[in-house]
């Protein structure tokens, strides 16, 4: 049987000449926005360095960043000005984090590679990297607003509590090419943290590896006030858990304000092993993606494991690939174009991948057909709909059935 990595190497490919061209647009718009904004940093280098080349390179990516220069950027709406803008490149070898770089503007961290570039966790609170955009950047450029590349953020060698590897809040267009993320094992850690706290985040290209973690990536809306959005980007994760770990987390504020993921195209693979999850999505998380969503147990022998889960107040709709050890439980609709028994004609599955039970049965989605209809005095909506409905007990019986709303004239 291939493994998960030989399934889609070919795929890893593609996205590895993506970063090439994501780092690539990168340097271009950064060299709009503000020239000669660059710093370089070095294990032999010395922060009493300029950091503007490898010969004067500096010592710490914080030091680094705090000698960038400020850049204002045409926007609509007016120009909006960040204190430091630019592009940090890290070259190879080990670099110690003891406290939180925070990064506020259009800056990219460029590493030489995951094998080469390692960013050690020795922070007791927060975050080892952390992105925002304040002032925050609804418009220009939105589409490529600072990011990280060609390293590796490693855990603690301890681990510490509610700390994490990588935070993206409250920005537009943030990006991530050839990262991964491993070892933050302590409570309340997480590999990547995309948090909103005030605005949304958006338009986000992001392809990391992710492994280890007490949960690789959270999902969270903390605004007490609104539901905000992530969607409208590209998000290929891989992702690795072990027991007790899970996967992919969506929390919303609570069951009022929540987490929407919109327009999300998505290549998401998880290998779990025994008694770990795959996915959570709580407190009014709506999660409408197109894309792959795969996840299988991958310890020898397989025993038990979490597969994808949702609350009653949020709901999980992949459009493609969807594979789930299971068992899977709440809304979750699958809508995957599928060959079963090698029929090379393929079908068209409209699936509620959540197992029946001796008590509750387990209805598929709903396919309805929407039209428009005049009420007299304007357009309104005509639906008709059908499902197959499945009563409980054993081999319970089942029906298609339809339900209409709308027009009073229908037929």
């Amino acid at each position: 049987m291939k493994t998960l990595k030989e399934h889609f190497g070919a795929l890893r490919s593609l996205c590895f000449l993506g970063a090439l061209f994501l780092v690539g647009i990168s340097s271009t718009l950064q060299a709009q926005v503000v020239a000669n904004a660059v710093q370089f940093v070095s294990t032999a280098g010395s922060d009493s360095n300029s950091g503007l080349s490898w010969g004067s390179a500096v010592a710490d990516i914080s030091n680094a960043y705090g000698n960038l220069p400020s850049c204002t950027v045409p926007a609509l709406g007016g120009n909006l000005t960040w204190s430091h803008c630019g592009t940090i490149y890290v070259g190879a070898g080990t670099y110690t984090v003891s406290s939180t770089v925070a990064i506020n503007g259009p800056v990219y961290v460029i590493g030489v590679g995951t094998n080469s570039t390692l960013i050690q966790s020795a922070v007791s609170s927060g975050c080892v990297l952390s992105f925002t955009a304040n002032p925050y950047n609804p418009s220009e450029p939105g589409d490529n607003f600072g990011g990280v590349f060609n390293l590796t953020i490693l855990g603690p060698s301890n681990p510490v509590s509610n700390i994490c590897g990588l935070q993206t809040f409250d920005m537009i267009g943030f990006r991530a090419a050839n990262v991964a993320i491993a070892g933050f094992t302590g409570t309340g850690n997480s590999g990547w943290w995309n948090e909103t706290i005030q605005y949304w985040n958006e338009r986000f290209n992001v392809s990391m590896t992710i492994q280890n973690n007490t949960i690789d990536a959270l999902f969270q809306n903390t605004n007490s006030s609104s539901s905000e959005t992530f969607g409208y980007g590209n998000l290929e994760l891989w992702m690795n858990v072990e027991s007790g770990q899970q996967a992919l987390v969506s929390e919303g504020y609570s069951s009022t304000y929540g987490v929407a993921m919109f327009n999300e195209f998505v290549s998401i693979h998880i290998n779990g092993g025994n008694s770990s999850t795959c996915g959570s999505f709580t407190n009014d998380s709506s999660w409408q993606i197109t894309g792959v969503l795969y996840c299988e147990n991958s310890d020898h022998p397989a025993t038990s494991q979490t597969g994808f889960t949702t609350d009653s107040s949020s709901v999980l709709v992949n459009l493609g690939q969807y594979v789930s050890p299971g068992p899977d439980s709440g809304n979750i609709t699958a809508i995957t174009l599928a060959a079963p028994n090698g029929n090379s004609a393929g079908q068209l599955d409209i699936t509620n991948p959540v197992p029946a039970t001796s008590s509750s049965p387990s209805n598929s989605p709903p396919l309805c057909f929407l039209g428009n209809y005049w009420n007299g005095s304007s357009s309104a909506l005509d639906e008709y709909c059908l499902w197959d409905n499945v009563n409980g007990g054993a081999n319970g019986n089942t029906a298609l059935l339809f339900s209409h709303a709308g027009s009073s004239g229908k037929t």
